[in-house]
């Protein structure tokens, strides 16, 4: 029997294929929605914030308001946060931004209640050779993600990723990307046919 677990997260993109503030207006209902669920239904245990903190000074930004609302969610770990201010790509900037984006996430988190502790990764186009030596700069000892793994040469989507200077972090592979259950359709038969396929 396999165990499978669920995830509920979004990924959040500040700015791609429309403007900021396009994006900025679509965050502001998903977190809306975000917080009223998690504070009206208990058997939602929790929801995965892409692994950001900018998206909390932008919401804020706009509803100043629910500060607190936001602290109790993070502190209780129900609503789960960084370590990243944003999301990196881990190429095309230097090496010393990607400590400092650590840096001032792993901040914002702590000043919200708590930091997530995995060195989420799944859209950068790559994944630097020296990652597990600045993730465990940090304390961090595991990783996720999706695109630049050598999948044809896994047997498992778990594995040891070990850095240049030797230093490892437990990683995880998202062999089927980070939105396998986005689609799924209504109805018990057909979501039971397409959880089937992505297991």
């Amino acid at each position: 029997m396999s165990i499978i677990h669920i995830v509920s997260h979004t990924h959040w993109d500040r700015e791609w294929y429309k403007p900021y503030q396009y994006f900025r207006v679509k965050l502001t209902y998903a977190m809306d929605k975000v917080l009223k669920t998690l504070e009206e239904d208990d058997a939602f245990a929790s929801y995965l914030f892409d692994g950001q903190t900018v998206v909390l000074e932008d919401y804020l930004q706009v509803k100043p308001e629910n500060q607190e609302r936001l602290k109790a969610l993070i502190s209780s770990g129900r609503l789960v946060v960084g370590p990243w201010y944003t999301q990196p790509d881990e190429f095309a900037p230097d090496g010393e931004s990607l400590i400092r984006n650590l840096l001032i996430g792993m901040d914002i988190a702590h000043e919200y209640g708590q930091c997530m502790m995995v060195g989420y990764l799944p859209d950068s186009f790559g994944q630097s050779g020296q990652m597990p030596q600045i993730l465990q700069g940090f304390g961090i000892d595991s990783a996720v993600m999706m695109r630049g793994v050598p999948a044809n040469e896994l047997s498992t989507s778990e594995f040891t990723w070990e850095g240049i200077n030797g230093e490892t972090v437990t990683a995880c592979y998202l062999p089927k990307g980070y939105s396998n259950a986005m689609f799924l359709p209504k109805g018990k038969t057909k979501d039971f046919l397409r959880i089937k396929d992505l297991i």
